[in-house]
């Protein structure tokens, strides 16, 4: 999966340099048993943190013990967020292996990132699907599809580019869906 709009790289030297400074760096802990780090994932915006042990350092690996709710996230998206003191900035990583039955993973390709929804004055709630949203400008009506939403604003994604001014106050109107009855159920 795709998680490059969730994150800013921040390169200190050379991508092979700063995954070996990284795994060094963990390995040094592992050694010093300084093992608790916390994973973060994403879930429509919802973040999704748990802490997680370190069990293994080598060959550019990292093995930790996991949550089982984080698990599950990272098997299906395949990459996670680490957060440790021992790090100026968060580190990125792909996941080359996780057992949900174990709670166990393993990470790879890691790097120095700035997670963009850490930026965020709000959580900001991806929608989906996306459902029919309507506000007003002078122009008239303008509808779309709401995107997404948080206490600061919206995303509505709209067939032509609307010109609003930044700080103009909207009213905009749209309809949760029922994901209740929308549900289908498989027995």
């Amino acid at each position: 999966m795709d998680f490059s709009h969730l994150y800013i790289s921040r390169p200190q030297k050379s991508v092979d340099e700063d995954a070996a400074d990284i795994i060094a760096k963990f390995r040094e802990l592992f050694k010093a048993k300084k093992t608790g780090v916390r994973l973060i994932n994403y879930h429509q915006g919802l973040p999704l943190s748990f802490p997680a042990t370190i069990v293994g350092v080598e060959h550019g690996l990292l093995d930790l013990d996991i949550h089982p709710q984080q698990a599950v996230a990272i098997e299906r998206d395949r990459y996670t967020f680490l957060k440790c003191d021992a790090f100026a900035f968060s580190i990125g990583a792909r996941v080359q292996n996780v057992n949900i039955f174990k709670r166990a993973a393993t990470l790879t390709r890691f790097f120095f990132a700035d997670v963009m929804a850490e930026q965020r004055h709000a959580l900001r709630l991806t929608l989906n699907p996306t459902t029919d949203a309507a506000f007003e400008i002078p122009e008239g009506t303008v509808t779309g599809k709401l995107y997404d939403l948080s206490v600061g604003g919206a995303t509505v994604l709209t067939d032509q580019p609307v010109n609003i001014p930044s700080g103009t106050d909207v009213k905009l109107q749209f309809l949760l869906p029922n994901i209740i009855q929308n549900t289908h159920i498989i027995t």
